[in-house]
């Protein structure tokens, strides 16, 4: 019985990948449907190899990273595959992106990033003020009063003026 393949170790894929690849960046949907089987197995293994270097907080599982990463290729219109090689190194730094957000999202959700905050738009800030701002005018019309004032220097005795 033969262990999981090493990530090192390059396998043979049925069919011509570097054509299906080729066809599907012009636009065939029916490359992509032929292409998918041939695929699937190395995305597998490529995710495995990328999860076993995660972080055991991590919980994501092989499967979802490689649907994930497929729905992030599947939406590249733009990209031009040069051959199968260049193909899964894109797909393999896909994983890399996805494993980040994933990362990120969980250490945002720690921090509170869950709370909703919602805006009301019927606040009108125009109409009456606060308190808060009534006191702090007060404040500073009182401050400017004084530094109005003549002032008496007191080494001299002198009133001077502003």
């Amino acid at each position: 019985m033969s262990g999981p393949t090493p990530v090192n170790v390059i396998r043979k894929d049925p069919g011509n990948v570097t054509s299906l690849l080729l066809d599907w960046s012009k636009g065939n949907q029916s490359a992509l449907e032929c292409l998918v089987p041939i695929i699937y197995e190395e995305l597998l293994r490529l995710a495995r190899a990328r999860l076993s270097r995660e972080n055991r907080q991590c919980t994501l599982q092989p499967t979802a990273l490689v649907h994930e990463s497929y729905l992030r290729l599947a939406d590249e219109t733009k990209l031009q595959w040069q051959n199968r090689a260049h193909f899964y190194a894109i797909a393999a730094n896909t994983m890399r992106r996805v494993l980040i957000d994933y990362a990120r999202k969980r250490n945002a959700e720690k921090r509170g990033g869950g709370m909703i905050i919602t805006l009301q738009t019927g606040m009108d800030f125009a109409q009456e003020r606060a308190p808060d701002c009534l006191a702090l005018d007060e404040a500073l019309k009182r401050l400017e009063a004084i530094s109005q004032m003549p002032q008496e220097n007191n080494a001299t005795g002198k009133v001077e003026h502003p």
